[in-house]
């Protein structure tokens, strides 16, 4: 099983992994983000001009850029074609896989067209379902996605944790929360674990067969 961890994203057993920040057009949630060597920085679509007026460095600008409303400068850009079947932030993520990243944080990703918002949450079920793990840094929540695996929390006293079924997930585990699931099964047609709470105990969300979106109120 994926063992992740939550709170202390980038690392996996004690070393530090290559992390690929994506930067969309959404709400602006804050870029807390402090990228290290190694790290890869996108900006997806608007993003770009949104980096660039914060001045932040980034490696990659990539979109069709029709909802880039302002000018940016950037060495490396891709222009795609308005027409294809894949969103612009799906596509960064592609080209970063093609890099060799495996480890996903996603800014400017909720808010705005709804519609890029679901497609957002169902790309990181992609990103899961690979073995690989993507968080979505939203404006009132963060959104976790795992599959066939854990994520860990560390205590926290109090503040909301939801739990929802992409698909038919069996063995769902959740420890050291209010209401805790023992080897339960969740639906994505059950809202089940909606409104769970951190009680100050090291936390756990497991799922042994399935994939489970997790949403952590800020």
């Amino acid at each position: 099983m994926v063992q992740t961890s939550a709170t202390a994203f980038g690392y996996k057993s004690g070393i530090m992994e290559r992390i690929c920040y994506l930067v969309g057009a959404g709400f602006d949630c804050g870029l807390d983000f402090c990228a290290k060597d190694g790290d890869l920085v996108i900006g997806v679509d608007g993003g770009a001009q949104r980096l660039f007026a914060q001045n932040i460095a980034f490696d990659l600008a990539i979109g069709d850029f029709d909802s880039c409303k302002g000018e940016f400068d950037c060495a490396d850009k891709i222009v795609l074609n308005p027409v294809k079947d894949f969103t612009d932030m799906h596509c960064a993520v592609m080209h970063a896989e093609e890099r060799g990243y495996t480890r996903f944080v996603l800014y400017g990703a909720d808010g705005g067209r709804i519609s890029h918002t679901i497609a957002n949450l169902q790309l990181i079920h992609y990103i899961s379902a690979k073995g690989n793990n993507a968080v979505i840094k939203g404006v009132n929540a963060d959104f976790y996605a795992v599959t066939n695996g854990t994520l860990h929390f560390t205590p926290r006293k109090s503040g909301y944790i939801s739990v929802f079924a992409y698909d038919h997930a069996n063995g769902v585990y959740l420890n050291g929360l209010k209401y805790p699931l023992e080897n339960a099964i969740l639906t994505n047609s059950f809202p089940l674990g909606v409104s769970n709470e951190f009680i100050g105990q090291p936390a756990t969300v497991s799922v042994r067969q399935g994939s489970l979106l997790v949403v952590v109120d800020r």
